[in-house]
């Protein structure tokens, strides 16, 4: 997900916390009856402080578990589940629970086996139907990062700056997802929140570190996010992106844990800069990979229908949701192809920044 300014990086761990890899849908009654144990996702893009924390505190997963079709809390007592008044502010506070005089619900969707077990092969599905006209706009990426002798960066071109990026931006152009800009009643954070299980593997995400015009993006997993994070820390990142901005050859950065990540090299580039604009040749295929996706899910027919079919959410609550799952089979499909190469470093903790470096990619914003 993109934004137009430096991007918080609340949960960048704990929005996986719990998430063991799982290939394939279980049987419902194998979930997790606590929430903390669930995959757990914000859509909050401008977000001070999200549920994700809460969630893992004392037994509020176990709560929230229990509480997805309402209990009172004479009946938590009777199930042996003891519940506070600071707790249940909190969670309320927090957006994640409604309270009805003695009666607690679970104010966030909760997606189990179940229902992810239809949902997802029919997903997959009308991703392969994607695949023929993605596959044109994702050969002109590679071309063009091959010519400038940035192959390894595919990944976060392709993943990072248009599916996970510039799709969002298309998706709230059409008024399709909610809004998150924070307000009186949505103070802390605003959007979608919700809990999976069972959950995906090693998932990327997207972050960003804007100023100016210039935006750093990392494609992030959680072996890679400690590193990425340090390098969004840095004091020494703005100026090297206001030299870009300049025109000047940006300096190496020595992150927030000592570590130098040299972004260019005897004048030679060693992140894909792409400029917002028709004629840049890495953003217009970045647009048309985009667009194809929004195309599909913000259309008739069946994905129309898929949208409707998750319980308690209005369509732009469930754009998110199923945008969310169909990327990474888009994703997921075109590494299957052969089309794009996941890059190992995603699941390597260890990593040299040299090699990390392919996670990142500079946008340039138009003044």
């Amino acid at each position: 997900m993109m934004v137009k300014r430096a991007r918080l990086w609340i949960g960048w761990i704990l929005a996986l916390a719990g998430a063991a890899t799982v290939t394939a849908a279980e049987p419902l009654e194998s979930a997790p009856e606590d929430l903390s144990e669930w995959s757990l996702h914000c859509f909050c893009i401008s977000a001070i402080h999200t549920p994700h924390a809460a969630i893992g505190m004392d037994n509020n997963g176990v709560v929230l578990h229990r509480a997805r079709s309402g209990v009172s809390r004479e009946q938590l007592e009777r199930d042996g589940i003891a519940v506070s008044d600071s707790q249940i502010a909190l969670l309320r506070l927090l957006g994640v629970l409604e309270v009805d005089g003695d009666s607690l619900r679970t104010a966030i969707p909760v997606i189990g086996p179940e229902q992810l077990d239809q949902l997802r092969p029919r997903l997959r599905r009308l991703a392969e139907g994607l695949l023929p006209e993605i596959e044109p706009h994702v050969a002109a990426i590679r071309a063009r990062l091959h010519d400038q002798g940035l192959s390894r960066s595919e990944y976060a071109v392709v993943f990072g700056y248009a599916v996970d990026g510039v799709l969002w931006e298309g998706l709230r152009e059409r008024g399709a997802v909610p809004s998150t800009e924070l307000s009186a009643e949505h103070p802390l954070w605003r959007g979608a929140f919700w809990a999976l299980y069972p959950p995906r593997g090693n998932m990327a995400g997207v972050n960003e570190h804007r100023t100016g015009q210039a935006a750093m993006i990392f494609t992030w997993t959680r072996p890679t996010g400690r590193a990425l994070n340090a390098l969004q820390r840095s004091p020494a990142l703005p100026a090297a992106l206001r030299r870009l901005i300049a025109g000047d050859e940006p300096a190496p950065v020595v992150d927030a844990s000592g570590r130098a990540w040299t972004l260019s090299d005897e004048g030679r580039m060693q992140v894909p800069v792409i400029h917002v604009r028709s004629d840049d040749p890495l953003h217009a295929p970045a647009l048309g990979i985009a667009t194809v996706i929004a195309d599909a899910l913000d259309g008739d027919g069946e994905m129309a229908e898929i949208l409707a079919s998750i319980p308690g959410l209005d369509r732009k609550q469930a754009m998110v949701v199923v945008a969310h799952e169909f990327i990474w089979d888009v994703m997921d499909l075109l590494g299957e192809r052969g089309l794009v190469e996941r890059p190992t470093v995603l699941d390597d903790s260890e990593a040299a920044t040299d090699d990390l470096r392919s996670l990142l990619v500079i946008r340039m914003d138009s003044e």
